[in-house]
């Protein structure tokens, strides 16, 4: 089974702040140039309060300082962004009520301009609503202030064009970052496909791979005996034959279940093999005994081939155990049938193979000593 690449919200999260950081930069930079080019220092002695308005510089020059160290240490404002949107709000508001009559949003109402892209430093990783309501809060707060100046005409049209700078530029920030998101999804949606695919490849490569042992498996017994029949140099009404044929059935049979994922692939191997001798009416009694470790692939057919052999060419009953223990896994089997021919595999350790025949019954045993430097 694949398993499929996920897209989680942390993952996509560090995919959208990449995507962000190039745009969180041009907005410090843009903030930075706004304040050292703020009119407050060419215009000291307008003010009623220079220290509200310097207090209120203070606050947006720290803000940018903020997002400036965050940046370095690729991070966001998270639960502390709150607590800047406050301070933002009331550093305008300092500065706006310690302007001269009619200033606010002229030359002299540096805060106005400056306040957008703080809010832009504070909101430009969440959706774009958060900045977008940010925006439209400190134009109320400005409307505000202008009319406790007493408005003219020639104010209001300015406010009105200076709105299109200070909140239009802003807001177009948030677009871009909507757009990063947008595309930080895709991007991230993308790589997650290609993962899938990959992963698709790797297990289509394995099974390919598995086929092809598997044929290899069969070619050594199999392929010279289909030969046989095929050039009639094997004769079905040979009893030999007959009994070769039965024996490979049941290894087939064996190898098509080695694929299945079940909890005991042991006795998942001799159920297969078991259910063909009951399709030719043999009489089988099966008893498993204990629990033991995983047992490798290899040492499964090695404890099974003879079992598998009396269940195959039995002719009218066959007993199967299976014993387990921490240190020991046997299969023993029993029926009346012709001596077994078990050839063990070298590569295989610790597996040793026992048989009797007499009186046309056969006996078989295999087991299998685990040692701890095996691994299951």
């Amino acid at each position: 089974m694949v398993v499929m690449p996920q897209l989680t919200e942390e993952t996509l999260e560090l995919t959208t702040q990449r995507f962000l950081r190039g745009l969180r930069i041009g907005v410090l930079v843009i903030s930075v140039a706004v304040l050292s080019t703020a009119a407050l220092f060419r215009n000291l002695g307008a003010y009623h309060s220079l220290v509200a308005q310097f207090g209120a510089f203070a606050v947006a020059f720290a803000l940018v300082m903020v997002e400036f160290v965050l940046l370095v240490r690729r991070k966001t404002w998270r639960r502390g962004r709150w607590a800047g949107v406050t301070a933002a709000y009331a550093a305008a508001w300092a500065s706006g009520l310690t302007l001269p009559p009619g200033a606010v949003t002229t030359a002299l109402d540096w805060v106005y301009g400056t306040t957008g892209w703080l809010g832009a430093i504070l909101l430009l990783d969440l959706p774009i609503g958060y900045l977008v309501g940010f925006l439209l809060i400190h134009e109320a707060d400005t409307v505000v202030l202008m009319m406790l100046g007493a408005p003219t005409e020639l104010s209001i049209l300015n406010a009105t064009v200076a709105a299109v700078g200070a909140l239009g530029f802003p807001f177009g920030t948030a677009l871009g970052a909507t757009a990063s998101r947008s595309l930080a999804r895709k991007a991230h949606q993308a790589a997650a496909d290609a993962e899938a695919i990959q992963a698709e490849e790797a297990v289509a490569e394995a099974v390919h791979a598995r086929r092809r042992e598997r044929v290899a498996d069969l070619a050594n017994t199999a392929e010279p005996l289909l030969r046989g029949l095929a050039d009639g140099t094997a004769k079905p009404v040979n009893p030999a034959v007959r009994r070769a044929c039965a024996i490979e059935a049941a290894r087939m049979r064996r190898l098509f279940a080695e694929t299945d994922e079940v909890d005991n692939p042991l006795r998942h191997e001799l159920e297969h093999c078991i259910d063909l001798a009951d399709q030719r009416g043999v009489l089988v009694d099966f008893e498993v005994q204990g629990a033991w470790t995983a047992v490798p692939l290899l040492v499964r057919r090695a404890l099974t081939d003879g079992p598998l052999q009396i269940l195959a060419t039995a002719n009218s009953w066959a007993r199967v155990t299976v014993v387990g223990s921490a240190g020991l896994v046997a299969v023993g089997a029993v029926g009346d049938c012709a001596p077994v021919d078990v050839v063990m595999d070298p590569a295989v350790p610790n597996v040793s193979f026992r048989a009797i025949f007499d009186q046309n019954v056969t006996w078989a045993e295999a087991t299998w000593l685990i040692t701890p430097s095996q691994p299951s």
